[in-house]
């Protein structure tokens, strides 16, 4: 397991060490407010491209292994393709209002419309090379893709002019190039074609990713709806520094994507042979709260480098970081708990749990944006966000129960967020160094034994490295 992770997460290195360079290069080539329009622009296409997708991504993983892999592939792909088909109708009729809500300047429907057909095609082959546990494969079209991002915005910055789009025209074109190649990587894959796992049905598709689609359209206006009404009730700069703020939420964004991209292969494996060993479920989950906890909380204490990394224009983003780190933190250990529900296709209870946060994310946005502006929109977030590992939790060990350690993880993350709001509204230097320490001391103190785990693995490879 430790080693597959290690695979994947070289990805994750990679990423994380060109996203520090390239950083301060994009926001000081951009303004806020034109980092702001651009980032509506994405905000807009992942919702997009998440309803395209239709949840067939979430069949494609979960009959994997069950099913004839190229059959599942293709049926997947052609309900997607019918989906876009729709969405593209919508978005040429309706080009003028959807481009009014990420600017004035211009009209973005025909980008639109590119970067959710190249955005589906990407993902069918991304889930595939993950599926097949293609470690540093996966890996390498990470660390190419911030690469590729970075290259064609100076590129194009230079040719043209550096302003919203060339970031626009940058995320495309480095995910069109990024989809030939990870569709060729993928060529032994079709070779499968004969194997002797049954033909699954349209019907079993539709029937197992229709609840996971409106879930997963749900989640997504759940993440963006904070991005969305602080563009409709404050201006683009805040926008512009609340997304840049994120780009450094990034770091650990990474980490979590790249675990959960390796998680949910593993998880339905290990659920199909050793399901009653729950043990190897609740070290995995104590052992990612110790790493993403340590991450999150030593990332917050060294805020101030942000200013350096981001540019004086970009100063706020210090005190909305720790808030918006709770983001990838708790995602990533709900990604443990949650299993039970989709170990046991109980996939409707995500939309549930999908209706709630949004709704919660809606409420408390529209009270606390009017009155702090970006730091209304990251309480907002945070706070949905523990409700969303709440919820998840409850209905995943429902399931698949096996022990979450409820009392420590609502220590730590009590602690946490009481420290975050200090930092957000106060900003005592001394108290939010100490405030820091303490929530670490915390941690090792209530999962120490986990601790050693993460330590004889490190000195492994180290060892082996030498």
């Amino acid at each position: 397991m430790l080693n597959k992770i290690f695979s994947f997460s070289l990805g994750s290195l990679g990423s994380l060490i060109i996203g520090l360079i390239s950083i301060p290069i994009i926001t000081r080539l951009l303004s806020p407010d034109e980092f702001g329009i651009a980032s509506l622009f994405m905000t807009i296409a992942t919702v997009l491209s998440t309803t395209a997708l239709l949840g067939t991504d979430q069949s494609l993983i979960r009959y994997f292994f069950e099913k004839n892999r190229v059959s599942l592939l293709m049926k997947s792909i052609k309900i997607s393709f019918l989906t876009i088909g729709i969405l593209v109708v919508i978005i040429l009729n309706f080009n003028k209002e959807i481009s009014l809500i990420i600017s004035e300047k211009n009209t973005y429907g025909i980008l639109l419309i590119l970067y959710i057909l190249i955005s589906v095609i990407h993902r069918f082959s991304t889930i595939v090379l993950r599926m097949m546990q293609y470690g540093y494969r996966f890996s390498f079209i990470q660390i190419l893709q911030r690469a590729l991002e970075l290259v064609l915005v100076i590129v194009i910055g230079t040719t043209l002019v550096y302003d919203h789009l060339t970031l626009i025209y940058s995320w495309i074109l480095s995910l069109l190039i990024l989809s030939v190649l990870t569709n060729v990587m993928i060529i032994p894959f079709w070779k499968q074609a004969n194997e002797n796992n049954s033909e699954i049905k349209f019907s079993e598709i539709i029937s197992y990713s229709g609840p996971f689609a409106i879930s997963a359209i749900l989640i997504m206006l759940f993440q963006s709806a904070d991005k969305l009404l602080l563009g409709t009730l404050s201006t683009t700069r805040e926008i512009g520094i609340y997304m840049a703020t994120f780009k450094i939420v990034g770091i650990i964004n990474v980490i979590q994507s790249t675990f959960t991209t390796l998680w949910t292969p593993v998880s339905l494996k290990r659920f199909r042979d050793y399901p009653k060993d729950k043990q190897f479920f609740e070290l995995v989950f104590s052992t990612t709260t110790i790493i993403m906890v340590t991450l999150g909380v030593t990332i917050a204490l060294f805020k101030e480098a942000i200013i350096l990394v981001l540019g004086p224009d970009y100063r706020e983003a210090v005190f909305l970081l720790p808030l918006l780190l709770l983001m990838p933190i708790l995602y990533t250990m709900s990604e443990i708990t949650v299993q039970g529900v989709n170990f046991y296709l109980k996939s409707r209870l995500h939309i549930r749990i999908s209706i709630v946060v949004l709704i919660s994310n809606i409420s408390l946005s529209l009270l606390f944006i009017p009155f702090f502006g970006a730091k209304g929109a990251a309480l907002a977030v945070a706070i949905s966000y523990i409700l969303f590992y709440g919820f998840r939790t409850k209905f995943g060990t429902k399931f698949y129960s096996f022990n979450t350690s409820s009392t420590k993880v609502f220590i730590i993350i009590g602690m946490y967020f009481l420290w975050s709001l200090e930092i957000m509204f106060l900003n005592f230097k001394t108290i939010d160094k100490i405030g820091g320490l303490i929530i670490l001391l915390v941690t090792y103190t209530l999962f120490r034994k986990e601790y050693s785990v993460i330590c004889k693995f490190i000195n492994n490879k180290v060892k082996n490295y030498l």
